[in-house]
């Protein structure tokens, strides 16, 4: 492969995963160069790639036992530094995160990541790794415009001094959203959506937003076949999505 021209060996990376580009890169200086120009070029990265590859550097340096359960030894700020390599990032999909997730981390991940346009989180019953008030972290990441949220639970956030208050997404990351899609229980679906109507958050800018419920089957299917599974579609937002849409025309009504 050394004989190859770099023309070739860019188009041979690019249908590889950029996990599989890291280790090329690795081999030689020229290789160096042409696997950093390809994961230049990356617009999207999936943790669950990496959870099958335990060479991959963002993990401990102590978490290389093959006897240790895949994923467990993950270090978040190895994960958000390697996004250095992937400035060109346009969407992020975070699942089965095998260790607690922050908002400080959450924080990070948006400072240096600040041309994604879509989030996907995908939290299960047997790996929840969203930590406390994680989704604040959203207001950093400037050019989002996409969020698909699957198995997220609110939590009851209680700060010293002040009344408890439930975990939302931010105002600001909801005004900026094209498209919102939400597939957790009924309770977290309603709570997003009467946080929506409550603070007469205008989502001007949405086209698509669609909401699915969790059921006792669904939670049996890997969460990544949620999104497909059109039985699972419910109709909770329809009221709620009329009453906002009612209440903007109230507020653009011309005097």
């Amino acid at each position: 492969m050394d004989n190859l021209p770099n023309e070739l060996i860019t188009q041979i990376l690019e249908e590889c995963n950029y996990a599989d580009c890291m280790c090329f890169r690795a081999t030689s200086s020229k290789n160096y160069d042409v696997g950093n120009y390809v994961l230049r070029k990356s617009q999207t990265f999936d943790y669950r790639y990496y959870n099958y590859r335990c060479h991959v550097g963002i993990r401990n340096v102590n978490g290389e036992n093959e006897k240790k359960k895949y994923g467990t030894n993950l270090n978040p700020i190895k994960m958000i530094n390697f996004m250095e390599f992937l400035p060109n990032l346009r969407k992020i999909v975070l699942a089965d995160l095998p260790c607690l997730f922050t908002l400080g981390d959450m924080i990070k991940l948006g400072k240096s990541l600040p041309k994604i346009q879509k989030f996907v989180m995908i939290q299960t019953e047997e790996k929840k790794w969203m930590g406390k008030d994680m989704m604040m972290g959203l207001t950093y990441f400037k050019s989002l415009n996409s969020l698909e949220l699957v198995g997220w639970e609110p939590s009851s956030v209680t700060s010293r001094g002040c009344a408890s208050r439930n975990e939302v997404i931010p105002q600001s990351t909801l005004r900026n959203l094209i498209n919102l899609t939400i597939v957790c229980k009924q309770e977290t679906v309603s709570k997003v959506l009467q946080h929506i109507v409550d603070n007469e958050i205008f989502m001007t800018k949405c086209v698509k937003a669609k909401s699915s419920t969790l059921t006792a089957s669904t939670r049996k299917s890997p969460a990544g076949e949620l999104f497909s599974d059109r039985k699972n579609r419910a109709s909770i937002a329809t009221h709620l999505l009329e009453c906002l849409e009612e209440k903007r025309h109230q507020v653009y009504k011309p005097s």
